[in-house]
């Protein structure tokens, strides 16, 4: 009985193994990033949702799409960062989204651009 459940362990961690390769291979020969990426929460600036060294999973969505609650992570002058949308401003290519992170007082100095 332990043996079956052990061998099905094996071929499951097998299984993620493969996909795993599979979409690091798909990556790196099309040289697009996968549709979902992974970041590790380095600050306590959203800890009110999730805590310092908490993984979120990110995928791509149209900027239009986005609307005030959304949690977007994207790429400032410093770093990777993954606030709440407060405010949007401006339409079409004008458009700004206004972001803070849930344990911050004030908002971020710079508007999100698409």
């Amino acid at each position: 009985m332990i043996k079956k459940g052990i061998v099905g362990i094996k071929r499951l961690m097998l299984l993620i193994l493969v996909i795993v390769i599979g979409c690091l291979s798909y990556a790196k020969v099309t040289h697009r990033p996968l549709p979902i990426q992974f970041f590790n929460v380095l600050t306590g600036s959203m800890a009110d949702t999730f805590k310092p060294n908490s993984l979120v999973v990110v995928g791509r969505v149209n900027f239009e799409k986005l609307k005030v609650g959304d949690i977007i992570s994207y790429e400032s002058e410093k770093a990777l960062v993954t606030h709440r949308i407060e405010a949007i401003t401006g339409q079409g290519k004008n458009r700004r989204l206004v972001t803070k992170g849930d344990s911050n007082q004030a908002i971020d100095a710079t508007p999100v651009t698409a």
